[in-house]
């Protein structure tokens, strides 16, 4: 098994091998990419904001694997040994999803803002909490919380559309506005 995890300005990108022969890679802690790990692999990932994504991983001579990143066909990180290890837990962030689907939602918000307390970066989590801001009815921080959401490159826009806990923010005022400019920029005066 083993681990790897590095930040690129806004973009935290980890890859895993699990004990089933899995490969996962994860950007600002979302699941990017699954697959299989053969003695060559390579993850192609496209994200909203149009930038392509390429890791290419391999086995090496010594049996350790190695990876390389490209972002927009350009080398981000040349050719490197993953390390040993397995991915730390991200325990707030999980606990404060359950606890969100199952309508805790104030016991969710502490747990979410601890997970982003933890990793500033994760995209996933600021999506769950401005769910949890839209489940209170507080419109402006859920604005805020999808906004960094999307900043951190949410992978799935469409989410935003289909997610029915964020139906509250769908109706607000400063939605239509929100989402005309691909949800990064918001009209403070509708508060």
């Amino acid at each position: 098994m083993y681990y790897y995890k590095e930040i690129f300005g806004k973009l935290k990108i980890e890859i895993e091998g699990v004990w089933n022969g899995n490969e996962i890679v994860y950007i600002n802690g979302q699941t990017a990419s699954k697959g299989k790990a053969s003695f060559k692999s390579q993850h192609d990932i496209t994200m909203a904001n149009g930038h392509h994504m390429q890791i290419q991983t391999a086995t090496n001579l010594f049996l350790r694997r190695t990876a390389e990143i490209h972002l927009n066909l350009d080398l981000l990180k040349k050719k490197f040994i993953l390390p040993n290890g397995d991915k730390p837990l991200d325990y707030w962030k999980h606990d404060g999803i359950k606890k969100l689907k199952e309508l805790e939602v104030t016991n969710a918000l502490q747990d979410l803002k601890k997970a982003i307390k933890m990793n500033t970066l994760d995209a996933e989590a600021y999506f769950y909490l401005a769910c949890a801001y839209a489940n209170k009815e507080n419109a402006k921080q859920a604005f805020e919380s999808l906004l960094k959401s999307v900043e951190y490159h949410l992978l799935d826009h469409d989410l935003i559309m289909s997610e029915d806990m964020l139906s509250f923010i769908r109706v607000h005022p400063a939605f239509e506005s929100c989402k005309n400019s691909g949800y990064t920029d918001l009209n403070r005066d509708l508060f």
